[in-house]
């Protein structure tokens, strides 16, 4: 069966009254009203729509409306390109272009930008809060939705450092959360700490649970440390997602641990977490279940239970209820502990790139399992272990950085000749990136990084600039980012 009832229409029917969402100054909605102003807004979008529409990119921060507005395009069965606050004019131009959206809402606090991009991109757009959330008898557009219908799209760069769409159907999401409650359990007084950004799957993946689950979400429509440690103690928060940085943020203000107390399992991805993190937590009472997942999996697709997280610090766990993993070296599946690629098969699993041919026939094999590019290994009690993130990408605060795309900037300098991106570790972030530069002429670093910042979101420009004579490569000149690894952990010298 792939039809099912219109999710948030079933859910205002089951529960009303029951909270969907809340904000961070404590603004609360129903489910009754968040369906109301979905309604609203997809009435609304779809007399803003070209006839041949069939994508609209969503730019703002974490709130309600994004979350009404999200519901609503699905309704109006359109998918949602979800865009990254973070990036560039430049950057987003690009995306919108490549998949191929015919209109953008934007929010008030962006709307220099989204107008820029109005121009740019030549398509129509509209504010978010020029939408309404109340119509006089509120209807669906659509009270019958299909598991097949494509309903997000979100972008992930790959190692050309061209980003690529993720297409995600309704079923994708709909085997991530069933996955996901199977493994967590579900509680009455379940209340979902949101405060990774909706743009990214980690962060709309929570939205459909609390929809599919009847759980209150509470949203912030950025990380502050102080706060989210303040909603968890005053809300009772009970399960938070957060990447490494945000929960040793979080643990700053956290003195005996009574601040967290109500937490019963924190959700912790978007890279390896050290070993000193997870001790800290331990030594707090703060309980941390660690997972891997991806874009292109609909967020988790393998985490700890409650057992292994207490007697396996590292694990990312199994994987999920209807998840299937396997370890491939030389193109046979490798034996416990040994290092390979992550291959991955299940029905929260992508159907492919947005209009990149190339780069699914790269990904997914004839039967249809999905090649990570990320490195690991299992135990013998089939738990996963992650050795890599795909060799040689940069994860900076749990936000993904891939060498190729930096390098592409930093070459387009006039003054640049050549340019290599490695991970220099950092305190805060984990990893930031640093650039080795083989330059035509002199050129300052401040007028280096100041070029980057024109192109690149913050978090991608270069923290350190390293000029060399030349780059390590190999005979076939491919660049051994690996060498500058080594270089900058001795210092940036050769």
């Amino acid at each position: 069966m792939t039809q099912m009832p219109n999710w948030l229409e079933k859910r205002a029917r089951l529960t009303p009254e029951r909270e969907a969402v809340i904000d961070e100054y404590g603004v609360r909605w129903s489910f009754q009203k968040l369906f109301e102003a979905a309604c609203a807004m997809a009435h609304t979008i779809q007399h803003l729509l070209p006839a041949d529409g069939e994508r609209v990119a969503v730019y703002a921060p974490n709130s309600f409306r994004y979350a009404a507005c999200v519901w609503a395009l699905h309704d109006v069965h359109v998918q949602a390109v979800l865009l990254n606050t973070r990036l560039s004019v430049t950057e987003l131009h690009k995306q919108l272009h490549d998949a191929d959206v015919s209109l953008l809402i934007f929010d008030e606090t962006l709307a220099l930008a989204g107008k820029e991009l109005t121009t740019l991109n030549e398509i129509s757009s509209v504010c978010l809060q020029g939408l309404p959330l109340e119509m006089e008898q509120p209807e669906p557009v659509r009270s019958q939705w299909h598991l097949r219908d494509e309903v997000t799209m979100m972008f992930t760069s790959g190692t050309t450092g061209r980003a690529k769409g993720v297409r995600h159907t309704l079923g994708n999401h709909y085997y991530s959360a069933s996955g996901s409650v199977l493994n967590l359990g579900l509680h009455n007084d379940d209340r979902w700490l949101l405060m990774l950004p909706m743009f990214h799957v980690g962060g709309m993946s929570i939205l459909y649970r609390g929809v599919l689950y009847g759980m209150p979400v509470h949203l912030l429509p950025r990380f502050d440390a102080e706060k989210a440690v303040e909603i968890v103690y005053e809300e009772k928060i009970t399960i938070m997602s957060a990447v490494a940085v945000m929960l040793d943020r979080m643990l700053d203000y956290v003195t005996e641990g009574y601040e967290l107390a109500s937490i019963r399992s924190v959700v912790l991805g978007g890279g390896p977490a050290s070993k000193t993190l997870l001790e800290r937590a331990a030594h707090l009472q703060v309980p941390v279940q660690q997972t891997y997942g991806m874009t292109e999996t609909a967020a988790q697709f393998c985490t700890q239970d409650t057992a292994s997280k207490d007697t396996k610090a590292g694990t990312a766990g199994k994987p999920l209820f209807f998840s299937e993993l396997k370890i491939v070296k030389d193109g046979q599946q490798a034996k416990p502990f040994e290092v390979g690629e992550l291959v991955l098969f299940g029905p929260q699993i992508t159907p492919g790139y947005f209009r990149r041919p190339e780069a699914n026939e790269k990904a997914f094999s004839a039967d249809g399992w999905f090649y990570t590019g990320d490195l690991g290994w299992i135990d013998e009690d089939g738990d996963v272990y992650i050795a890599d993130r795909r060799s040689d990408m940069i994860i900076s605060g749990g936000e993904n950085i891939y060498p190729a795309e930096v390098e592409g900037v930093l070459e387009a300098h006039p003054a640049v000749l050549e340019a290599g991106v490695a991970a220099q570790a950092d305190e805060v972030y984990g990893e930031v990136p640093a650039a080795f530069i083989v330059v035509r002429e002199a050129v300052s670093e401040e007028v280096v990084k100041s070029f980057c910042k024109e192109k690149l979101a913050g978090y991608k420009v270069p923290k350190t600039v390293i000029y060399c004579e030349e780059l390590p490569r190999t005979a076939a000149r491919k660049l051994k980012r690996h060498v500058l690894k080594e270089r900058l952990q001795k210092g940036g010298q050769s």
